[in-house]
């Protein structure tokens, strides 16, 4: 592939990771402080993130298999199918301030729609690296980072001085802007047929011929658990040591650039140290973050249980 063509693809797949984690900071970082500010109560919230993020477990497997099974299918074709879904659902929202049920269900249906986009981003790039393409997945996904740290310390503040509902045009924008970046990101419609070509397994079958795998799969889903928890509520977690929005978008801030050293030395990490080790290493800081911020009265013991989410 020329250089000039490959620089363009990499700038776009820097983009639309870029676009994808600002509009999750958007929309997702920020839900407790728009469902609160909707009238909805913690147990309602909880209700609405479980079910956003339960009910992918179901629709993912069934997206990933038609990929596999179905070459008309793409990892790119379904990629925009769910930005555009996701820009519906954010036009939606905006619109339908007068109603708890249907935003709810507009936010579980972004939730869902959110948690099965990311896989096809990480499969296109995937696709195209097996065809030889030099992309840098790695760079273009710690640009994501910084892209969430950026939306969600400016956010804080905009959030504060306005109103929560400022984030859906944003996230509108940004969901908008997503999808003509997938619709440009292609190197040739060769590579594009040619893709997820060879032998499928179901979901049933993979988790039986590899139990090991199935472990695994719970392990992470209870770490997800964990993270999904202190986010959901960060708001009342910075609340109760006298903070506002703001802070809240600080804290989420310095998390998410904090990730940017721990993706950026993994590949040297990982020919040092075993990747079972390195899993158990991390999921320990899980579990001292969660407790920090569970103990947390004062802000720099905030801060501190945010800089350990890598």
């Amino acid at each position: 592939m020329e250089s000039g063509q490959l620089r363009k693809l990499n700038l776009c797949y820097a983009g639309i990771q870029s676009l994808y984690w600002a509009g999750f900071a958007a929309i997702w970082a920020f839900l407790s402080v728009l469902l609160l500010y909707r009238g909805f109560s913690n147990s309602q919230i909880g209700t609405v993130s479980a079910l956003a993020l339960l009910m992918p477990l179901a629709v993912q497997p069934v997206l990933a298999s038609l990929a596999d099974r179905d070459r008309r299918f793409t990892s790119r074709r379904l990629a925009m199918a769910l930005t555009g879904l996701l820009l519906l659902c954010a036009v939606g929202l905006w619109c339908s301030a007068g109603s708890m049920a249907v935003t709810a269900a507009l936010y579980v249906l972004v939730g869902i729609s959110l948690t099965a986009t990311a896989p096809f981003h990480s499969a296109m790039a995937m696709e195209l690296q097996q065809h030889g393409v030099a992309l840098n997945y790695g760079l273009s996904r710690g640009l994501g980072s910084a892209c969430y740290a950026a939306s969600v310390l400016v956010l804080g503040v905009v959030v504060e001085r306005y109103a929560p509902t400022a984030v859906l045009p944003v996230f509108a924008g940004e969901m908008l802007l997503l999808l003509l970046l997938t619709w440009r990101f292609r190197a040739s419609r060769t590579m594009e047929a040619t893709a997820g070509s060879g032998p499928v397994l179901s979901v049933g079958q993979l988790l039986r011929r590899y139990p090991a795998y199935t472990w695994l799969l719970v392990g992470c889903a209870l770490l997800m658990a964990c993270h999904s928890a202190t986010c959901t509520y960060m708001i009342h977690i910075v609340g109760k040591v006298g903070g506002s929005e703001s802070m809240m978008g600080s804290a989420l801030a310095v998390a998410a650039f904090l990730e940017l050293p721990a993706m950026g030395l993994f590949s040297r990490m990982r020919r040092k140290v075993p990747l079972a080790w390195l899993l158990i290493f991390c999921a320990a800081f899980f579990v001292i973050r969660a407790g920090l911020f569970w103990a947390a009265r004062s802000v720099p013991v905030l801060y501190l249980a945010a800089a350990l989410d890598f």
